[in-house]
């Protein structure tokens, strides 16, 4: 049996809870800058099938070296593992150097993001050399947690077509 209430209990009808805070565009800007600077890291360390979680399940990558655009996580994480087991049989290393970030808010989850990027690629033993700079023109979204992001839609632009 359920003892009776207290009548000094505290009522607490009709209190809903604080909306969570906005966060400020600065806040948002080092999220990204963080979140560029993450996924390049797996990127490099051969984290192919981590990577690709960087990406919506649904997302797309359009890289100017695919005869098509990439969709979905798998076909992400498969064309980062034909890279990282090319790169492998050369006795290469490849680091994605992200710069010049922009940010665009478009709303509370979305941004549109530019970043610049320089990819340099080393032989074992010998010296880096910038193999490609390009820009990645993306839509990233707020993970459903709320606790980072995610690409949405990727286009990934080389310096070097045109």
């Amino acid at each position: 049996m359920t003892p009776p209430a207290s009548p000094t209990a505290p009522s607490f009808t009709g209190i809903t809870a604080a909306p969570a805070p906005v966060p400020s565009q600065a806040q948002v800007y080092a999220e990204i800058q963080q979140f560029y600077a993450q996924q390049m890291y797996l990127l490099d360390e051969g984290a192919t099938d981590k990577w690709a979680l960087t990406f919506t399940p649904d997302a797309w990558l359009d890289l100017p070296m695919a005869p098509v655009a990439l969709q979905g996580q798998d076909s992400v994480a498969g064309a980062a593992r034909l890279r990282r087991d090319e790169l492998d049989r050369e006795d290469r290393r490849q680091r994605h150097v992200p710069c010049a970030v922009f940010v665009d808010p478009v709303d509370a989850g979305t941004v549109r993001a530019r970043c610049q990027v320089l990819v340099l690629t080393t032989l074992r033993g010998g010296r880096p050399d910038i193999a490609f700079s390009m820009t990645c023109e993306d839509v990233l979204v707020r993970a459903a947690d709320g606790a980072g992001w995610l690409v949405k839609d990727r286009l990934v632009v080389s310096d070097s077509s045109g």
